[in-house]
């Protein structure tokens, strides 16, 4: 089963994608890119991951369980850093309020070494996330971003043997590899 931590993160990237709207809503494939694979329910299926997080943690964050693949309370636009940041600091991975990098980098590693089918897309996760300038509208925490960006990388990069082969599945990766330029050169 999906771990509630990545649920909950493909929601944040999902919900930081379409607040990216306002940068370029012109642009056609940014507009595709705003919002989850055409006609997929629950793509988080698609890509097997331990969570990051114990479910302690979600409880003591006032997160529900993910059954759904959607937090309680989902909904559309620019994502609460409340979770995230709750999220972090429940294992020690926040500073004077904001992401500790270093930790963060460290937990993700961590997290790897247990995950082994992982450790290329994590290695892929640390070089394009784990900084402080990373794509999204100026008014997304950098907790959500890196939420976001951290996802995006897990399940693009997903193991084979982690990756369900279906037909909803494929128009996730195929959505995936069409949109993964707006987090490598992000607009301007």
């Amino acid at each position: 089963m999906v771990g509630q931590s990545i649920c909950l993160l493909v929601a944040v990237i999902f919900q930081v994608i379409s607040a990216e709207n306002q940068l370029n809503i012109l642009n056609t494939l940014h507009r595709e890119c705003f919002r989850p694979a055409h006609n997929v329910e629950r793509p988080h299926e698609c890509c097997k991951v331990t969570s990051f997080y114990k479910e302690e943690d979600f409880k003591e964050c006032a997160v529900d369980k993910i059954g759904e693949g959607e937090p309680s309370g989902h909904r559309h636009g620019p994502p609460d850093c409340t979770i995230n940041k709750c999220l972090l600091d429940k294992n020690d991975m926040l500073k004077d309020d904001k992401p500790d990098l270093e930790k963060i980098k460290a937990y993700i590693t961590n997290w790897a070494d247990k995950n082994p089918a992982f450790k290329d897309a994590v290695d892929d996760a640390i070089t394009k996330c784990i900084k402080e300038d990373l794509p999204g509208p100026p008014h997304v925490c950098l907790a959500s971003k890196l939420a976001g960006c951290l996802t995006f990388r897990l399940f693009l990069k997903c193991p084979a043997e982690n990756w369900e082969n279906s037909a909803k599945c494929d128009l996730v990766k195929e959505h995936m590899e069409k949109c993964k330029s707006l987090f490598e050169n992000p607009p301007q």
